[in-house]
């Protein structure tokens, strides 16, 4: 009787930390990419609108809206979207991770306020109606009892064309008059996620 006690005991006391719904914090997250046009010009641009949940089973999903895209130009924020991603039929993309429990425990758990810990994640990206699997190196630090924070420590090499994006490309190269922009294109993010009663 006394086992099934303590049993009963830490899968509340567990539960109630690890598996807790974790959200995103739009205000203090963002995602970052970098293009490089006639082989010399990069610039960075970043996404205004995201959110995202790690729910009770560890299931993490961040949701971007492509037609936030901000590129600190309005037209080619404009051909972004009608031209590259194609926001009318694809107006979002998904990155998702499943956290299995130790993970959640390292990461979550047996942080204290102020230690950083790296850790490698497998993570599914839709885009433009392709799923990819990728992986990324990723710095966690616990920023307070409800609020961690996940970023890149070193960018995410993503290619156009993997995810059928170089007509569009191509298309974006002819209406800026350029001679080529790159289909390789670093991602970083970061992420902030608070903790829900």
């Amino acid at each position: 009787m006394f086992k099934i006690f303590q049993i009963c005991f830490l899968v509340c006391c567990f539960s109630s930390t690890a598996f807790a719904q974790w959200q995103l914090v739009h205000d203090d997250s963002s995602i970052h990419f970098v293009s490089v046009k006639n082989s010399i010009f990069a610039e960075t641009h970043y996404f205004k609108n995201i959110n995202g949940v790690i729910n009770e089973e560890g299931h993490m999903s961040v949701n971007i809206d492509l037609f936030s895209v901000e590129t600190n130009v309005d037209i080619r924020n404009d051909r972004m979207n009608s031209v590259f991603f194609e926001t009318t039929f694809y107006p979002k993309a998904f990155i998702k991770s499943e956290l299995n429990t130790l993970q959640i425990n390292e990461m979550i758990n047996k942080m204290k306020v102020g230690e950083t810990g790296s850790h490698r994640f497998d993570l599914t990206l839709s885009l433009h109606g392709v799923l990819q699997q990728l992986s990324a190196n990723v710095q966690v630090t616990r920023l307070s009892k409800q609020r961690i924070m996940a970023t890149t420590k070193s960018p995410i090499m993503l290619n156009a064309n993997d995810f059928q994006l170089s007509a569009g490309l191509e298309a974006l190269q002819k209406l800026a008059k350029l001679h080529n922009i790159s289909p390789i294109v670093p991602v970083t993010f970061n992420l902030v996620f608070q903790q829900m009663k």
